[in-house]
């Protein structure tokens, strides 16, 4: 599981390079996935 969590926060990071960048989507869609990562591990 951990590689798919990698590999999610690997494209977060590229996405900050696109020229149509949406800050605020990003940080919306960056904490949904550390919150879902994070209710992952309180349940393993």
């Amino acid at each position: 599981m951990a590689q798919k969590e990698i590999a999610l926060l690997k494209e977060q990071l590229a996405k900050l390079d696109e020229k149509k960048f949406d800050l605020e989507a990003w940080k919306n869609h960056t904490l949904i996935f550390l919150n879902v990562f994070s209710v992952k591990r309180v349940r393993n």
